[in-house]
């Protein structure tokens, strides 16, 4: 998760993509997905972002909404602050 600590920026704007799929997908099915899809597509190519962070997890027995599926969710964070 990208953190902006306090300071004297006088714009900041954050962004985030999220993908998940049951089983163990590959990076590019994730970044095929995003660009198939207008509003993630359009967060990865819009100019104003400055840093990124991506993060992939992978869980065998996902608990809760994945009812104890292989799940495995890849995020990718966007920032902008000056």
């Amino acid at each position: 998760m990208t953190f902006y600590p306090a300071g004297n920026y006088g714009y900041w704007a954050v962004g985030e993509n999220l993908y998940w799929r049951t089983g163990f997908p590959t990076a590019g099915d994730g970044m095929r997905a995003w660009m198939a899809s207008p509003e993630h597509r359009k967060n990865i190519l819009d100019p104003s972002w400055k840093q990124i962070g991506i993060a992939t997890v992978v869980s065998s027995d996902a608990p809760g909404t994945f009812d104890g599926q292989g799940v495995t969710v890849i995020t990718t964070d966007f920032g902008n602050r000056h």
